[in-house]
């Protein structure tokens, strides 16, 4: 399944309270949250919520705030291996 929310003003909080529910994922194999406001602790708590989804292969996030010479790969650590 792919689900796109990008440019949906989440914002920090609304990535605090979606990465909860990410956790439980079980279909879900790309999601984009790009240009959501979200910033570098959103964004964290985001791949906290979909480390352990053992579904997920690719997620997409990128802003203006992370999109300069170290690039956003610096701000995610790599997702586990498909299963």
């Amino acid at each position: 399944m792919w689900r796109s929310l990008d440019n949906n003003n989440i914002g920090r909080e609304g990535a605090f309270a979606l990465a909860p529910a990410l956790k439980d994922c079980r279909a879900l194999r790309r999601l984009s949250i790009a240009s959501n406001g979200i910033g570098k602790k959103g964004g964290q708590v985001i791949l906290s919520g979909v480390k352990d989804c053992p579904t997920l292969i690719q997620l997409l996030y990128a802003t203006a705030s992370v999109a300069n010479a170290s690039g956003a790969a610096a701000h995610s650590p790599p997702l586990h291996p498909c299963r």
